[in-house]
């Protein structure tokens, strides 16, 4: 495990930015496809981990990954060298989406070659890795997408999914000699981690759901036993750990409806401990603009990699 003592090197912050912005590249949406785009574009990310690009198959998740790093200066191809055909950090799961990790070629921050892993066994969307080295200072950053309710009808199935895949996430946290860990997420569902006792200690992530829904569904959407498996395996809500009383929880869907009552968190980050002893900030992007752009709100970590303990 990579450490440096935070006083040995200068502070080199890196900005993560986390975001599903609803189907991107949608053809008949592009007027809110250019408002997805000027989010990213405004808030300059080092790194990018998205969720729920079209893809229809793996040639067009490639296309859509390289037009959004075209459209807003970053990259998700890695140089194999004279005679190796690149490799492009986008993936189609098991459904008509992509998950992909884009990074900012100017910024100080190199993916390592051969790095990129995708898994969509056992998985409803998939998961997306990439080690990329900050400063120097090796960093998994990963993207995932949780099993949907929407549109399914055995729910039992929906949460033994959820569960499941908890588990295979927090797998990533206990491999031996992995690097420190990020994990860019659109859950699906409610972490188990909780505020600070000094602020309370009540629960982060929380969900508002209408009082007519169906019990069944309204059990499921409050189900924390996901959250559960992967604090127990040792990935951190970056959201409850940074939580500030002076910003309050930081709400990720609900706004694209205009409906309180849908509102709730279930976007943001994962972190190993290593890793989240150099998170330096959290926040939700909630603007006019991005609330326009997509029904989830995009969300920023910045970590410094010479802060990383082991």
């Amino acid at each position: 495990m990579h450490t440096i003592d935070s006083k040995s090197k200068g502070a080199i912050m890196i900005k993560v930015m986390e975001y599903n912005p609803m189907f991107l590249f949608k053809s008949d949406e592009p007027e809110r496809t250019e408002k997805v785009i000027e989010t990213i574009r405004r808030a300059k990310p080092d790194v990018l981990l998205v969720q729920e690009l079209v893809a229809h198959s793996q040639e067009q998740a490639i296309s859509s990954a390289r037009r959004l790093g075209t459209l807003t200066g970053l990259s998700c191809e890695l140089d194999r060298g004279t005679g190796r055909d690149a490799i492009y950090t986008v993936a189609k799961g098991t459904r008509n989406h992509a998950v992909a990790v884009l990074w900012n070629p100017k910024a100080d921050i190199r993916p390592v070659p051969d790095s990129w892993r995708f898994k969509k066994d056992m998985f409803y969307h998939g998961i997306g890795l990439l080690t990329l080295e900050a400063d120097g200072v090796p960093v998994d950053h990963a993207v995932y997408h949780a099993p949907p309710r929407a549109g399914r009808t055995n729910l039992a199935q929906v949460q033994w999914e959820r569960e499941t895949e908890a588990m295979n996430l927090a797998a990533l946290a206990q491999q031996p000699g992995r690097h420190p860990l990020l994990i860019g997420k659109d859950n699906n569902g409610l972490s188990a981690d909780k505020i600070p006792e000094e602020y309370g200690g009540e629960y982060y992530a929380v969900r508002n759901l209408p009082e007519d829904m169906d019990p069944a569904i309204r059990e499921l959407n409050l189900n924390r036993r996901a959250g559960e498996i992967m604090l127990a395996g040792g990935l951190l809500d970056v959201g409850a750990a940074m939580y500030d009383p002076k910003k309050g929880r930081q709400f990720t869907t609900g706004h694209f409806s205009k409906d309180s009552s849908k509102s709730g968190i279930i976007d943001g980050f994962s972190a190993t401990a290593d890793l989240m002893s150099a998170i330096v900030s959290y926040d939700v992007i909630r603007d006019e603009l991005s609330v326009e752009a997509s029904d989830h709100l995009p969300s920023v970590v910045v970590y410094n990699p010479h802060a990383i303990t082991a």
